[in-house]
């Protein structure tokens, strides 16, 4: 035949090639009837096509390179992505809740259960089913996660984001900066913020304008912060948010503030005055740069610290004098005080002075003392006040043996 294969057939006679094959085949066969021969000719043409795609070859994917020399300007990598819950299917939660045998499968119920249990019992019940998977993450359950001394990988990030906690712990945890500004963007709820060990470069991304209005901050040991890096710190960010102008810190709703073992001195505590209002707890211990200035600048009458500070940690700031307890007197709502171990103050003299000014020494070497706040007067009974109604609109009372007449005129 014409269509078998030599040097000289077209592509077209080509294609034919295995419905020819097949008809030289056929021929010693019976003739089929009609049926047979739809069947035959559609098994045929699915044979062909078959023959064909595998002939086809398949494209090939360009690699990153490739892409990046396609294009004028410079392609980024994608970011972790994190999908959020899915949305809640209440009419199945109904049917559950009317069906008594599938109590295990109602959500409030088992979120009920759920918070008694630790969090090692959590991530075993996660895998019992999917939708106790979806229930477990809820973040009434994940107030908390510490994830300290671990290196930070994508898959804790996108587990603290789907959890969305109020109490991050990342103390000694050897996390980028990048990992902490994209955590930054996506926990607006987040209160509390534990970052001890960590250096500089990641700390200084709390200056952005995506942080969440902190209320507690720990950047203890945190290497080469010092006074001029604490006032980048606490100064306004840079804008680089479309209209977005922030002219104050981003910390300024800080209540508690732990910056044990830096190097910060003098100049950073009266930054911290200056910036941070509402702050009641301050811990500087083994600070070896402080002095009694810093006492007097956290103890100045028209500061904002003289009557919110609670609590002051000054342990091992070796630098301070006998003259600190004359500053020490004008905090009059301080309540827990810890001075010892410091060398130039034994602790003989420490509780000398707390016991003239109402203090007690407890077992960890700390002055505690219960500030008792006068109550405002209470508010006089209903009896009270009608006597003192009475007293300010006297009324002269009329006789019942009057007439009515003489009572109106």
């Amino acid at each position: 035949m014409d269509i078998l294969p030599t040097t000289t057939n077209t592509p077209g006679e080509l294609k034919r090639l295995p419905s020819a094959c097949n008809e030289i085949s056929n021929k010693h066969l019976a003739i089929p009837s009609e049926k047979s021969y739809l069947q035959f000719s559609n098994s045929k043409i699915a044979r062909a096509i078959n023959v064909q795609n595998a002939v086809t070859p398949r494209p090939k994917m360009p690699s990153w390179e490739e892409l990046q020399a396609r294009v004028s300007k410079p392609l980024v990598y994608p970011m972790f992505v994190v999908r959020p819950l899915e949305p809640r299917n209440r009419a199945l939660e109904d049917l559950f809740i009317h069906e008594p045998r599938l109590i295990h499968m109602n959500r409030k119920t088992m979120l009920d259960v759920f918070r008694y249990l630790t969090i090692n019992d959590i991530l075993v019940a996660m895998r019992v089913c999917r939708a106790w998977s979806k229930w477990a993450i809820n973040p009434s359950l994940w107030t908390t996660i510490r994830i300290n001394h671990k290196k930070i990988k994508p898959l804790h990030l996108m587990g603290v984001v789907r959890r969305q906690p109020r109490i991050l712990d990342l103390n000694w945890a050897k996390i980028q900066k990048e990992h902490l500004l994209w955590l930054l963007k996506r926990l607006p709820q987040l209160c509390k913020l534990h970052l001890q060990g960590q250096p500089w470069e990641v700390v200084k991304q709390l200056n952005s304008t995506y942080c969440p209005p902190l209320e507690m901050l720990d950047i203890s040991f945190t290497e080469d912060l010092t006074d001029a890096t604490l006032i980048s710190l606490l100064s306004p960010p840079e804008c680089v948010r479309s209209f977005h102008a922030d002219l104050t810190t981003r910390l300024a709703s800080l209540a508690e503030l732990r910056l044990a073992g830096t190097r910060i001195g003098d100049d950073g505590v009266y930054r911290i005055t200056k910036f941070l209002p509402s702050l009641t707890y301050l811990d500087v211990s083994s600070c070896l740069n402080l002095t009694d200035v810093s006492v007097a600048f956290l103890s100045h009458p028209q500061g904002p610290f003289c009557c919110k500070l609670s609590s002051l940690d000054m342990r091992g700031c070796n630098r301070l004098t006998f003259a600190v307890f004359g500053y020490l007197e004008d905090l009059k709502s301080l309540q827990s005080l810890a001075l010892y171990p410091c060398i130039g103050l034994p602790l003989k003299l420490i509780h000398y002075w707390g016991r003239r000014k109402g203090y007690t020494l407890a077992a960890d070497k700390k002055l505690e003392r219960i500030i008792i706040v006068e109550e405002d007067k209470e508010k006089p009974s209903l009896v009270h006040r009608k006597a003192n109604f009475k007293r300010k609109y006297p009324t002269t009372k009329v006789p019942l043996s009057q007439p009515l007449t003489d009572q109106v005129q």
